[in-house]
């Protein structure tokens, strides 16, 4: 669902952020990444999208952006 409403719209922060939301909670950190970014970066004051974002890093063993990211 979250894909589709990316394809309707590609400036729906919340989609960016629930694709991300699965993608981490099934381990496709690889995949979680864009989507990570692009929330965090559509909804800088969210704090779920920062956090997601520094988590998609510390599981990626990226711990210096992790750091930024969780700030």
């Amino acid at each position: 669902h979250y894909r589709s409403a990316i394809e309707i719209n590609p400036q729906i922060g919340d989609a960016h952020l629930g694709l991300a939301d699965v993608l981490v909670r099934t381990y496709d950190i690889q995949n979680a990444k864009a989507p990570a970014e692009r929330a965090a970066g559509m909804m800088p004051d969210n704090a779920q999208a920062q956090y997601l974002v520094g988590r998609v890093y510390e599981l990626s063993q990226q711990f210096d952006q992790a750091l930024e990211a969780y700030g």
